[in-house]
């Protein structure tokens, strides 16, 4: 007499089952891994880009831009202008970014001298 699949399949698992709940344990714990990668990943490129904000700051001591809107600006500078701002270059970009966020404040700066 044959076996039907699902007897076969039975059987199978009965046999191997301690190898394959292993193998399905190790492919969740290399999923996990994978994403948290993806996360640390995701966070240390944040955290750079505050950074450099904040070393902008720091060298900008006449202004009065919090730091959040500071590290939106430099993220838009950055995506413009294709630049990574290092101690090195930190004189070299200073007056660029200097006229790009001027620029881009102007327009507020005239809404409310017009109010």
């Amino acid at each position: 007499m044959t076996k039907s699949k699902q007897q076969l399949n039975r059987e199978y698992y009965e046999k191997h089952h301690k190898k394959i709940i292993q193998k399905a344990a190790e492919r969740s714990r290399k999923a996990k891994a994978s994403k948290t990668f993806a996360i640390l990943l995701n966070e240390l490129t944040d955290s750079r880009i505050k950074l450099e904000a904040q070393l902008l700051h720091g060298s900008m001591k006449g202004w009065k831009i919090n730091p959040d809107h500071l590290v939106r600006l430099w993220r838009d500078y950055q995506k413009e202008a294709n630049v990574f701002l290092a101690m090195d270059n930190l004189k070299e970009e200073r007056p660029h970014f200097e006229a790009y966020v001027e620029r881009v404040l102007a327009p507020s700066n005239e809404q409310k001298a017009g109010e």
